[in-house]
């Protein structure tokens, strides 16, 4: 089985030689954006996933515009993430964004102009949970880009019981991102359903997802960094 950063490099690479990456380039060390996102965006808000939800969590990474644009048009409940988790996490809501400010209301600039901090004693809860990926398997297993902050955002908002354990997770990706095999780790958040520009899979995976944050694999100097893990860990 090849590692998880040769998965990523020769996604990366096939992406740029073949044109499927879309700006910001290069891809590299990026969740790409790629050809078709919006195709596969429109494909998961068909879906009984994201038509049955009410609040919706999608991470900022640049492929997932899209599906941040359909939470909102679709008239529900927006829950992004701040740029490095600086501000924590914001919720935006439809009814108070004009619908020709919501591209630039889901931007990562604009969540924090358009959108409300999330306190620790909030009562949302999620019903879909979005994540952008580098690569998925057909049986659930993902990969992001190695910074892990895909997993430290999920393990924080399980925390604050704002996901859980049964909230699907959903990705969307460019077919050449299904790859066949990816070791996965205690910490790796899995996959429920994968949106392509021409399909959407159900996984029916069977890897278990993070309960929360896992403090044995965070540091003092990741601590320091983010505001809201020191609240959550009470230093």
């Amino acid at each position: 089985m090849s590692t998880k950063e040769e998965i990523r490099m020769n996604i990366w690479r096939y992406m740029e030689k073949n044109e499927i990456a879309l700006p910001p380039r290069p891809c590299y060390y990026k969740v790409p954006n790629f050809v078709g996102s919006r195709y596969a965006a429109a494909r998961l808000s068909r879906s009984s996933y994201f038509r049955n939800a009410e609040v919706i969590y999608v991470a900022q990474d640049p492929p997932l515009i899209h599906v941040r644009e359909e939470v909102l048009r679709s008239g529900k409940l927006l829950i992004t993430s701040s740029y490095r988790l600086r501000r924590g996490f914001f919720l935006l809501d439809p009814d108070k964004i004009h619908p020709r400010a919501i591209r630039v209301a889901v931007s990562l600039r604009g969540v924090s102009r358009y959108g409300e901090t999330i306190s620790m004693s909030t009562n949302h809860k999620v019903d879909l949970y979005v994540i952008g990926s580098v690569a998925v398997a057909l049986n659930g297993a993902r990969l992001g880009r190695g910074k892990g902050f895909s997993d430290l955002e999920y393990g924080i908002l399980r925390e604050m019981k704002i996901v859980k354990k049964d909230t699907p997770v959903a990705t969307i990706v460019h077919e050449c991102q299904i790859v066949e095999n990816i070791p996965m780790e205690i910490h790796d958040v899995p996959v429920d359903i994968i949106a392509t520009p021409s399909r959407l899979i159900r996984t029916n995976t069977k890897f278990k997802k993070p309960p929360g944050i896992i403090w044995d694999l965070v540091t003092v100097d990741v601590v320091n960094e983010f505001p809201i893990l020191k609240q959550l860990s009470g230093f």
